[in-house]
């Protein structure tokens, strides 16, 4: 399905040398974007035809090769296994949860990134509709989402995004969901911008909140590769002011990141900007509850 994460499963395939079939690279590169679904639907035909006669070729000649499509009905898939015939084919059945795969849509849609179609929730409802899940007889290779880890970024790591794990986490565990968040810092050296583990805004918020803090609060940290690779979804809590952050530091997670936009003090008050993380975070969480999410 669209937002499982089977084209960022596909890019790593590619990395390690395979050959990346892409059915909506080649739809959008010869025909564009909008078109009646009737003519999509004859156009992406005409795509898989061509990308399996040159993926039979490439196998026949010892090369890797995947297909990044949604093949999403039991008919599709035996024509592309009868296709690829004498080859072995691997089917991957990407599991993600539905609250998950519409909210990485979002952040896609929202970046609008080249070769990528913009999905909304009314298409995605649509396309669920008419997906077919394999059956056991097609043996799928089952791919779990790797992560399901939030992460929130702010500046220093000390006052936004601490206040939005906390808050988080509180909401995500009277939910019952199984996500849950961690924070960090796009500046360098966050342990050293501020005094104290915590911002005495975000002690005072989550008091109000009946929120309860760890014993021993941790120090702010700075984020790395391994916590963007890592998670499941990246917030950053500033557009104007974290992405360019992300782009100098990062600028290969830049596409994953969803950008709010809430103010550091001075800039508006903590009376202002902690209500608006909120209600980001609840908004989040509503999103993250929908049916077929994990519990």
């Amino acid at each position: 399905m669209t937002g499982s994460g089977k084209t960022t499963y596909a890019r790593g395939l590619e990395r390690a040398g395979a050959i990346v079939f892409s059915a909506d690279e080649w739809m959008l590169r010869l025909y564009g974007e909008h078109m009646a679904r009737e003519l999509f639907d004859s156009r992406l035909a005409i795509c898989y035809t061509l990308m399996l006669e040159l993926g039979s070729k490439l196998l026949s000649r010892g090369l890797s090769v995947a297909f990044d499509g949604g093949f999403w009905t039991r008919e599709s898939r035996d024509r592309m296994r009868h296709a690829l015939e004498p080859h072995a084919v691997s089917l991957l059945y990407f599991a993600t949860p539905r609250g998950l795969a519409k909210e990485r849509l979002r952040v896609r849609n929202r970046a609008r990134l080249p070769h990528t179609f913009e999905i909304s929730d009314a298409m995605f409802d649509e396309f669920e509709g008419r997906f077919e899940a394999p059956t056991a007889d097609e043996r799928p290779l089952r791919i779990e989402p790797e992560s399901t880890q939030i992460l929130f970024l702010c500046t220093g790591n000390y006052y936004r995004s601490r206040f939005a794990e906390e808050l988080f986490n509180h909401l995500a565990q009277e939910r019952g969901l199984v996500y849950r968040a961690q924070s960090a810092g796009l500046a360098h050296d966050c342990p050293s911008r501020n005094v104290g583990p915590l911002s005495r805004h975000t002690i005072a918020a989550l008091a109000e909140r009946g929120i309860p803090l760890p014993a021993e609060l941790r120090l702010p940290r700075d984020v790395n590769e391994a916590d963007l690779e890592n998670a499941a979804l990246v917030i950053a809590l500033k557009d104007s002011e974290h992405r360019p952050m992300v782009e100098a530091s990062f600028p290969a997670f830049l596409e994953r990141v969803e950008f709010w936009e809430v103010n550091d003090v001075p800039e508006s008050p903590p009376s202002v900007a902690l209500p608006q993380i909120e209600r980001h975070v609840r908004e989040l969480i509503a999103r993250l509850s929908a049916p077929g999410s994990p519990a």
